[in-house]
C-alpha cells in the first residue's frame, strides 16, 4: 500500500519539477526578448509640434536602449519631408500628410513615402492670461491676423479692452503651424503687414514674446500653452482633448510620422514605442491626444 501511494506522489513532484523549470525557461526568454540589445542612431527630423513628446519619448527609449542613440532636430513639414527624399533622417514628423508633388519627388528619388498617424493636437489662439476676452470668433480671426481690418480691441465685442491689437507671428514658409493657421481660416492669404514676424521655428517663442506685451496675440500648438498665457475658444469652443478629437475645435489637426517605406529597425521600434502604455502616456502630457 505505501509503494502503491508513493507512485503518484513522485509522479506529481516530476511533473510539478518539469512545470516550474518550463516556466523559468519562458521567462528567461521573456526577460532576453525585453532587454534585447537595439544598437544605432535614429535621426528625427520635423515639426516642432511634436518636439516636446518627441524629446520625452526619446529619452524613455534610450533609458530602455542605452546603445541607441536619437537626434531630434526641428523644421517645418515640407522641408522634413525632404530630408526623407534625401536620405538625411530616419522618420519626419508632419502636421499634414505629403502633397502629390512631394509623392512625385520621392518616387523620381527612389523612395516611398509612408505616413503612420500618431496623435492630433490643435493651433490655439492665445492671448496674455490678464486679457479679459472670452472668446474669439473664426472671422474675428482671419480680421486680425490677414485681412488688417481689426487693428484695436474695442472692435471686438465684450472684449473688456481698448488699445492696438499686437500680433506676432512665425513665417508660414518656415512654420508648419503657421500655414495651417493661414489655409485654415484665410485660404492660404498671408498675414497682415501689421503684425510682427517671429524668427524662428520654435512655438514656444510666440507665447514667450506676449509675456512682455499685454495687448499681443500670436497662436500656438497645443503642446506649447504656457502658464503666462490662455488659450481662446474659437467660435465658443475650447481645445481640449475631447474637442480635438471630435474635430469640433476647428483648428485640430492630425500628426504623423513619415518614413521611407513602412517602418522597419530603429524607426520601427520607435514608433511602436509611442503607441505603448508610457508613449502614449507622455504624449497625453504634452497636449497630445495620441491616436487609439
Amino acid at each position: 500500500m505505501a509503494e502503491t501511494k508513493s507512485e503518484p506522489f513522485l509522479f506529481l513532484v516530476v511533473l510539478s519539477c518539469c512545470i516550474f523549470a518550463a516556466i523559468c525557461m519562458g521567462c528567461t526568454s521573456t526577460t532576453n526578448v525585453q532587454n534585447s540589445t537595439l544598437t544605432g542612431t535614429l535621426t528625427i527630423h520635423g515639426t516642432t509640434a511634436l518636439t516636446p513628446t518627441l524629446l520625452e519619448q526619446a529619452q524613455a527609449f534610450t533609458t530602455q536602449n542605452p546603445d541607441v542613440k536619437i537626434n531630434i532636430t526641428t523644421s517645418a513639414t515640407g522641408e522634413a519631408i525632404s530630408y526623407i527624399i534625401n536620405g538625411q533622417s530616419d522618420i519626419a514628423p508632419t502636421v499634414r500628410v505629403p502633397t502629390a508633388a512631394e509623392y512625385t519627388q520621392a518616387t523620381n528619388a527612389g523612395k516611398s513615402l509612408h505616413i503612420t498617424a500618431v496623435g492630433y493636437d490643435a493651433v490655439a489662439i492665445i492671448v496674455p492670461l490678464q486679457n479679459p476676452i472670452v472668446n474669439i470668433s473664426s472671422a474675428q480671426i482671419k480680421g486680425i491676423f490677414f485681412d488688417g481690418t481689426i487693428t484695436n480691441w474695442s472692435q471686438i465685442p465684450g472684449s473688456g479692452m481698448t488699445g492696438p491689437i499686437n500680433i506676432y507671428y512665425e513665417d508660414p514658409k518656415a512654420s508648419s503651424t503657421a500655414s495651417f493657421l493661414s489655409t485654415q481660416i484665410a485660404n492660404g492669404e498671408p498675414f497682415t503687414a501689421s503684425a510682427t514676424l517671429i524668427p524662428g521655428t520654435d512655438l514656444d517663442l510666440l507665447p514667450q514674446k506676449l509675456s512682455d506685451d499685454p495687448n499681443g496675440i500670436s497662436y500656438t500648438s497645443t503642446a506649447y500653452i504656457s502658464s503666462n498665457v490662455k488659450a481662446l475658444p474659437v467660435d465658443g469652443v475650447l481645445p481640449t482633448s475631447a474637442t480635438i478629437l471630435d474635430n469640433t475645435y476647428s483648428l485640430s489637426r492630425k500628426l504623423y510620422m513619415i518614413t521611407n517605406g513602412e517602418p522597419a529597425g530603429l524607426a520601427n521600434e520607435f514608433i511602436t514605442f509611442m503607441f505603448s502604455r508610457e508613449g502614449r502616456q507622455i504624449a497625453t502630457d504634452n497636449g497630445i491626444v495620441p491616436v487609439s
